[in-house]
């Protein structure tokens, strides 16, 4: 499974001909034999030898031989002495390139996709937390706290029995509420999901702490005992709506930037990228994920240009690379610089499918 820890391995490789294979295994539609097809095709427009090529397809059917069934694609990263495989959980187009990066823009945008999922159910005596990442379930824990039975007599002890249990109830989410802090602080959830239960649940967000408050983003009117699948799928649509509505708010503030010509907050187009980004000035990128260009990139100072072969820092050659963009999005991920990729944006595509926002100082 791809993490942020892999993407940073990956982006810390350079040289010549790393191999970088996109591909669709989803054995729902994909039988074997098609697979093997597929696998062998990558490599018909390359110039490596049938020796090499042999060796590399072999090497790839033996790791697809043994992975998850539900894996819809996988990423391969390879040199001479280099191999990375993982799985995703997404379908992704057939691709192969051979160039002096790895083209991380792939993983990059199913990091953003799949964020770390909190989701709590919760009712008047029990709590169900359920963990995800990139829509695996990571973590589990469920508890039951005792609570008093409601009381149908009338009188004065009706009124003391039903203060009791009131107080066993907050005592309940008391202790739900402090579960769900440990929980953030290990598992770092950036979305959170609640069941809905008219009862208690604006009750319990308010003893929330602030930072976990604002990591919520609906709540599911969900049965208790409902099955985990069933809980996970009801949770993915929503998500997949909240991540869209985060990628339009991202675009809307972009456009707001782009507008204000007294703070000069973002700039688009790759030459001015290009130029905030040597600079050091680029604080968070926006691009699209099928764009790309031919380029120059200098491994001494860093420098990259669609045009100049030549460094005018360095004065020196630069390596010549079949996707540019892939080398920004690398040097960014060297430098903790957030990389947002969006499946082909109109509002960037009209911006020259990239942009930045730019540091405040």
């Amino acid at each position: 499974m791809i993490n942020m820890e892999k993407i940073d391995e990956l982006s810390k490789i350079e040289g010549e001909n790393l191999i970088t294979i996109y591909l669709n295994v989803n054995k729902k539609n994909i039988s074997p034999l098609v697979l093997k097809t597929k696998v062998k095709d990558l490599f018909k427009e390359t110039d490596f030898s049938e020796a090499k090529k042999k060796n590399i397809e072999d090497k790839i059917l033996n790791y697809l031989s043994g992975i998850n069934p539900n894996t819809k694609s996988v990423g391969i990263f390879a040199s001479e002495n280099y191999w990375l495989t993982c799985g995703l959980h997404g379908e992704i187009g057939d691709y192969l390139s051979v160039d002096y990066v790895f083209n991380l823009k792939p993983l990059t945008m199913f990091l953003s996709e799949g964020k770390n999922i909190g989701i709590l159910l919760l009712d008047n005596k029990s709590a169900r937390f359920f963990s995800l990442y990139q829509w695996e379930l990571e973590g589990y824990k469920h508890f039951e706290d005792k609570i008093l039975p409601r009381q149908e007599n009338g009188g004065w002890s009706q009124e003391c029995f039903e203060h009791r249990r009131e107080e066993y109830v907050k005592s309940h989410l008391k202790r739900s509420a402090d579960f769900l802090v440990k929980a953030y602080n290990f598992y770092k959830f950036e979305h959170l999901f609640l069941r809905k239960d008219p009862e208690i649940t604006n009750q319990f967000i308010n003893i929330l702490p602030k930072e976990i408050k604002n990591k919520i983003r609906g709540e599911i009117a969900i049965d208790m005992d409902t099955p985990a699948q069933g809980i996970i799928s009801k949770v993915m649509e929503l998500d997949k709506s909240e991540v869209k509505k985060e990628e339009t708010g991202l675009i809307e503030q972009l456009e707001n930037a782009l507008k204000d010509r007294i703070r000069h907050r973002a700039i688009s187009g790759m030459d001015n990228v290009f130029s905030k980004f040597y600079d050091n000035k680029v604080d968070s990128l926006l691009i699209n994920e099928d764009f790309s260009e031919r380029g120059f990139y200098c491994q001494f100072c860093g420098y990259l240009s669609v045009e100049n072969q030549f460094c005018p820092y360095c004065q020196s050659v630069a390596v010549r690379v079949k996707d540019i963009i892939s080398v920004l999005i690398k040097k960014a991920i060297e430098r903790n610089i957030t990389v947002n990729i969006f499946k082909d944006d109109l509002a960037l595509k009209r911006l020259g499918n990239i942009a930045a926002f730019i540091k405040e100082y």
